[in-house]
């Protein structure tokens, strides 16, 4: 049975793919009693209408957080947006797989989340997540997602 934790409109659970504790066996143990820091991992390819938007919205987080774009080899001005936004840009294999692969090896945070360009997270998200991972039987969730622009019907 999979344990799962509602955090306002976040949802964590043991089986989600989308955060991933790099110190599991230690929040396992307990022992996960401060604030850590987290990596925010953006793979981008062609991204430069959503990234500059992205930035501004990860402005507005509380807490420690590092954000790395990985440019799998944008032919647009991705890079340039991100890089003037104040976004660390980091080349990577072209694929969305290894490009959030390569740069999670080399992140810094105990805390990483995958975010694709075109989405914003909730201003209290980096510390709902640390909420909810401090809970033993946690290790990592899943945002619920809300659909923005003009209705299909």
């Amino acid at each position: 049975m999979i344990k799962s934790t509602e955090i306002d409109d976040l949802t964590f659970n043991e089986k989600s793919p989308l955060l991933v504790l790099k110190i599991l066996a230690v929040a396992k143990q307990g022992n996960y009693n401060q604030s850590v820091r987290t990596s925010i991992i953006i793979p981008t390819l062609n991204e430069s209408s959503t990234i500059g938007k992205l930035s501004k919205s990860l402005s507005s987080l509380d807490g420690d957080f590092e954000v790395i774009v990985a440019d799998g080899g944008s032919s647009d001005n991705t890079v340039e947006v991100a890089r003037r936004s104040g976004l660390k840009v980091v080349e990577a294999p072209r694929g969305r797989g290894p490009q959030m692969n390569a740069r999670a090896r080399a992140a810094c945070g105990e805390i990483l989340v995958f975010l694709h360009a075109d989405t914003q997270l909730p201003s209290r998200a980096l510390s709902s997540m640390d909420e909810a991972l401090r809970q033993k039987n946690v290790s990592g969730g899943n945002f619920n997602l809300i659909f923005g622009g003009e209705s299909r019907e």
